[in-house]
Order: C-alpha cells, then structure tokens, then sequence
C-alpha cells in the first residue's frame, strides 16, 4: 500500500512516519512525506492509496486540500490527523475514515490502517462468492466476522447476516492472512477480535468463540503478530 503523510512540522511528520512503520498491519506500506499541500498535490496521482494529513498546514488547511484530492482521485482512503479536536466536526466535509487526535495512538493508528486497508481491498475484489439453495452472495472479507462448521454446511457469518453453505463451496481456501483457524470447526476474522481470553475469543459484537485447547498457542501468536508491536 502507497502511503503519503502531510504534516508542516517536520518532528511531527517523522514521528507519524514511524508510527507508520511500527504499525505491523496486514500490507506492506511504502510511505512517503511532505511537509507542505504543494508539494503533495503535486505528487498525488492514481497509484496512491492512502493519505494522512494534519488539519493546520501553514496557511493551508488539510481540509481543503483533502477535498482537491478526493475530487480527483475518489478512491484514496484519507485519514485526518490534528492536536485540535474542535476540527472533528469539520472534516466531515470529506469522505474520510477516521480523525486522529494527537500524540496518535499506536492502537488507533493500526485500527484506521486497517479499516482503510480493508476498504481497499474490498474494492479491489477482497471478497468471497457464497451460494446457496437460495441464495448468492458476493461477501466482503473486512465484513465476515467468522465461519464455523456446521455438519457438512459453512455458517458465514457477517455483522448483519448469516450464510449457509455447502462445504463444497471452497470458501475457506480463499481466506486471506486475517483469518485464524481456532479449532473446533471455527476459523475467525482477526480484524474484528476485541479480546482474547485463556480460551475464548471475543468479537466486536459481544460473541465469543472457543478456542481449542491445541490451538491456543497458535492463535494467541497470530493474534499477537497481527497486532504488532504497540502490545
């Protein structure tokens, strides 16, 4: 993933540059600076992914600025970041996937990459085909929250539905790397874990999911791995 940052404060954009790189998520990031709106609109084109801009820039505002890139390019993925949380409500002038506050978090930095990543991917056809007696579906990864095994049939489960198919289907040979297999016929989707207990997972929506005893090591690894450093 093509990462530019935008901050006028070059302590600032250095530190932003290396939280970046400690953030350990899924895709490589090839990050790149500037210090000032120019010289990023003159870099910006079609092959940028995802961008990180403070608010105040000089005489520049980052809003503005954000609202030229995303006229030209709708799909980069904007994250806006400032020590001034009174711009929160502004930035809603740009369609934008999260607002930082600063010092940044190391956790809620990861957890915008990833929710930009995860929208990237989407686009791009990160989704799986799942068919039924009744139904098919086109589901996005980013969106499935686990699958289990149920007799011969797969329960897809998403935030808001439920999928039941033939084993037949071959979903779960075309899981990504976000995907834990946790024994007991129950493979989970690690971008939508909130906490892992001694044998249970729990998820964003309150479910949990038992971990079997064989594969705990394993899981809590690639959990940990899939977190990065800032634990």
């Amino acid at each position: 993933m093509r990462v530019f940052c935008c901050d006028d404060n070059e302590i600032h954009l250095s530190q932003l540059i290396e939280l970046l790189n400690e953030s350990s998520v899924d895709q490589p990031l090839e990050i790149q600076g500037f210090t000032t709106s120019q010289e990023l609109l003159a870099a910006v084109n079609e092959n940028c992914d995802i961008i990180l801009c403070d608010i105040l820039l000089g005489d520049n505002n980052g809003i503005v600025t954000m609202k030229n890139v995303q006229d030209r390019f709708p799909n980069i993925k904007i994250i806006f970041v400032s020590a001034y949380s009174y711009y929160c409500e502004d930035v809603y002038d740009v369609d934008h996937v999260a607002f930082l506050h600063k010092p940044i978090s190391q956790v809620k930095l990861r957890a915008a990459l990833t929710r930009a990543i995860n929208d990237i991917l989407d686009e791009q056809g990160q989704y799986i085909t799942v068919k039924s007696k009744s139904i098919t579906a086109t589901v996005p990864m980013s969106k499935i929250l686990y699958i289990e095994t149920v007799g011969k049939q797969l329960n897809v489960v998403t935030e808001d539905k439920f999928y039941l198919v033939s084993q037949k289907n071959g979903i779960l040979t075309k899981l990504d790397s976000r995907f834990i297999d946790c024994g007991k016929g129950c493979v989970v989707n690690m971008s939508r874990i909130r906490t892992l207990g001694r044998q249970t997972i729990t998820l964003f929506d309150g479910k949990e999911v038992a971990v079997a005893a064989d594969r705990i090591p394993a899981v809590k690894q690639a959990f940990l791995h899939y977190l990065g450093p800032q634990l």
